[in-house]
């Protein structure tokens, strides 16, 4: 995340890059937005009701990003954002 006082990204600054989420009922949350820090919240789409987790560590689609303009650093208002968003596999009992 660039500082909110920044009023050019960088040129290799990732616009859409991979993030983790975790999924919640039929949402999926992203507990921290790589543009603006803060959590958001996606729908899951279609996935088979008998599968908890179909796609663990696998991309589950390009979304979005929900961040409000004010929330952003300069350098990324009025940018297309967005991330490909990868369903955590859950951890493993021992």
């Amino acid at each position: 995340m660039l500082p909110r006082n920044t009023v050019t990204a960088p040129a290799d600054y990732d616009f859409n890059p991979d993030v983790y989420v975790e999924r919640a009922g039929d949402q999926l949350v992203l507990k921290k937005c790589p543009h603006c820090g803060k959590t958001h919240y996606h729908g899951i789409g279609y996935i088979a009701k008998d599968d908890p987790n179909p796609y663990p560590d696998r991309p589950f689609g390009h979304r979005l990003a929900h961040c409000a303009t004010a929330a952003l650093p300069k350098a990324l208002q009025r940018q297309s954002l967005g991330y490909v968003l990868v369903l955590r596999a859950p951890a493993k009992s021992l």
